[in-house]
């Protein structure tokens, strides 16, 4: 039988029903245990069977399979497998220096490596300035770095020398650096140029004619190129009008050129790079720069201080627009007609390294091979549910065809024939009323048959109808 909807609209509905028809219920009301994915590790799964969830579709119950989860479980390892080969955690790397030697060093130009230090201008306490003038030197880790991976790369591009191209979605690593410096003067000269933290695509070379005001890293004729994929701290003690020099005795923030993108003065600072001649205290620099806020801090004080709060730098910078994918680390320096001695005495540094991108069947194997295999075992799964579910659909409905054709089982009778036979449930009809509903007289329309027809009232439960079936 029907059962007596509260809105207009359920009213019309076209439904079957037999007379008794159950109320549409689900008969289970707990959902199934959901798993849980954490982003670095898999939680405990369960293994227990989803309930089978029983619904009432045109007055039948029907059974439907659901998917057990122990299918669940391999697929669910699979589809977590590129997530492990796509979040592969940053490591960092330490290298310590004074230096003993040259391994696994690039020393440049007027160069040298002595005494446990880094001499990026001739290191002699001759005085003739032959020995002095116009130098400039590199020394360089030989080991380049990744600095960035994700954005565009070119095709053409290669280890030591690719183009920056998108800086978006770009992970940009994370580095500190400390070292101690000197620029101690031969005799009684004027001093000159400076030093400076270099990071350079370019191991193998260095610019001619790089002396004087370009500290070792650009000349008259590339400064301000692009190609020169260079980033640099620069500590200057000759005031160059030419470069935009604020003073002889600065910091600046330099970006392929030497006419810095951001100077500040010492002055303010207790530091002064051009004091009196018999000063030859040396300096301790921090630099830290912060990948991801893609920004960079300069500490300074002298050597055997605490590193201060406060930075005589600081300033907005994005290695991955400017630098190589991959590039290296090292100082520059130069002496023009004025001189002093450009000297590294020490050098620690702490880099973010990001990985490889790996190769070999392995690799191919979790970028390919373990997607293809998570989409067809999820494709699998829904056709192997999709068919039993069918066939317990079928099996439903063949048995309800047979029940159908069985001599005293109940017709089934749409509801507007129910509603049309009882005059829209009138009350004119109510026979009475039982435990759980009130029955109507009706005539089936065209056949001149009685009928008594029972509205189950809508709190009636499903298994109150199934108890009085069988009284």
């Amino acid at each position: 039988m029907g059962r007596r909807m509260a809105s207009d609209e359920l009213k019309e509905r076209k439904q079957r029903s037999s007379i008794p028809n159950p109320p549409t219920q689900l008969l289970n009301t707990h959902p199934p245990p959901s798993h849980a994915f954490s982003h670095h590790h898999l939680l405990p799964f369960s293994r227990q069977v989803y309930p089978a969830e029983m619904v009432s579709i045109r007055g039948r119950l029907l059974s439907l399979p659901s998917v057990h989860a122990d299918l669940l479980l391999p697929l669910q390892l699979l589809l977590f497998l590129p997530m492990l080969a796509g979040n592969l955690e940053t490591k960092t790397i330490t290298m310590k220096y004074p230096i003993n030697g040259t391994d696994n060093l690039k020393v440049l130009g007027d160069a040298s490596v002595n005494g446990g230090a880094l001499q990026l201008t001739p290191d002699t306490q001759n005085s003739d300035p032959k020995y002095h003038v116009n130098m400039s030197g590199r020394v360089l880790l030989a080991t380049p770095f990744k600095l960035w991976e994700g954005g565009q790369v070119s095709s053409s591009s290669n280890a030591s020398h690719n183009p920056t191209g998108s800086t978006q979605n770009k992970t940009v690593i994370s580095f500190n650096t400390s070292f101690d410096f000197s620029v101690f003067r031969v005799g009684n000269v004027t001093e000159g140029e400076g030093v400076a933290f270099l990071i350079t695509a370019d191991v193998d070379s260095m610019p001619e004619g790089s002396y004087g005001r370009f500290l070792g890293l650009t000349n008259e004729s590339t400064d301000g190129n692009e190609t020169n994929r260079l980033v640099a701290v620069e500590f200057d003690t000759v005031r160059q009008l030419a470069s935009g020099d604020r003073d002889g005795n600065h910091v600046g923030l330099d970006i392929n050129s030497v006419n810095s993108t951001v100077s500040r003065s010492l002055f303010p600072f207790p530091f002064n790079l051009t004091i009196a001649r018999s000063d030859t205290r040396n300096y301790r620099v921090w630099i830290d720069y912060n990948g991801r806020e893609r920004h960079i801090y300069v500490y300074m004080n002298f050597t055997g201080n605490p590193k201060p709060q406060t930075p005589v730098l600081n300033a907005t910078l994005d290695l991955g627009e400017h630098l190589a994918q991959h590039s290296y680390f090292g100082f520059s320096g130069s002496t023009s007609t004025l001189y002093q001695l450009n000297c590294v005495t020490s050098w620690n540094l702490t880099v973010e390294v990001l990985p490889e991108d790996p190769t070999g069947p392995w690799t191919w194997f979790l970028r390919v091979g373990v997607p293809v295999m998570g989409m067809t075992l999820v494709v699998v799964v829904v056709v192997v549910w999709y068919v039993k579910r069918r066939r317990v659909v079928k099996r439903d409905e063949r048995l309800l065809g047979t029940l159908k054709s069985l001599p005293g089982t109940p017709r089934e009778f749409e509801y507007r024939v129910l509603k049309k036979a009882t005059g829209n449930f009138d009350e004119k009809n109510r026979l009475g009323q039982g435990g759980y509903g009130i029955v109507y007289r009706g005539l089936i329309p065209g056949e001149n048959v009685e009928v008594a027809v029972k509205m189950f009232s809508r709190e009636t439960k499903q298994g109150d109808f199934l108890a009085e079936l069988t009284i």
